[in-house]
């Protein structure tokens, strides 16, 4: 999972960097959230406990359309196991984003990219490498102008195909995010 957030870190850096090159029609944003995160492994059916996941993103957008790249990570434990066993997700998501005003302080958004993942295993204290890989990325949400410079973004995404190194699943994602305007 290091390498995950090391990668996630580097592209989100260059994004930062390449955010102060553009034309002033354009706008920058940054933001973070709080939300729930529920992974479905299979084929063996442990089941896991939903767990919090925390996100943050950076983007820019040109009138309807843009692209985002988002480090989000999640901890769930295995149910009925009072934490002592739990797997680790994280996630570095670049996407293409498409806006879709409604009012003139509300739009719909939908999202489309990839998801660059990584996951641990935590079984009775020992910390086990998982799995990583790269797997498509939907999501859509809604958002409203707080103010010029703030926005509330609720969000859904959902993440197919991550592995623990013996099961496979998905996780889906809701999450109320703040961003602002730079």
């Amino acid at each position: 999972m290091n390498k995950v957030l090391i990668r996630g870190m580097l592209v989100i850096s260059l994004m930062v960097l390449s955010c102060s090159n553009v034309s002033a029609a354009q706008t920058k944003y940054i933001g973070g959230g709080l939300g729930n995160a529920t992974w479905d492994l299979e084929p063996l059916g442990n089941e896991l406990e939903d767990a919090m996941v925390f996100r943050g993103f950076i983007g820019m957008r040109e009138d309807n359309f843009g692209w985002e790249g988002e480090l989000s990570f999640s901890t769930h434990d295995w149910k009925n196991t009072s934490g002592e066993a739990s797997h680790t997700a994280a996630h570095v998501v670049l996407s293409g984003v498409g806006f879709l005003p409604l009012f003139e302080s509300m739009e719909l958004f939908g999202k489309i990219g990839l998801n660059f993942w990584g996951t641990s295993v935590d079984y009775q204290g020992d910390i086990y490498e998982g799995d990583n890989g790269i797997d498509l990325a939907l999501g859509f949400g809604i958002s409203f102008n707080l103010t010029d410079k703030v926005m509330l973004r609720f969000e859904h995404q959902s993440l197919p195909g991550l592995g623990d190194g013996i099961d496979e699943g998905d996780v889906e994602q809701n999450s109320v995010n703040i961003a602002v305007n730079f």
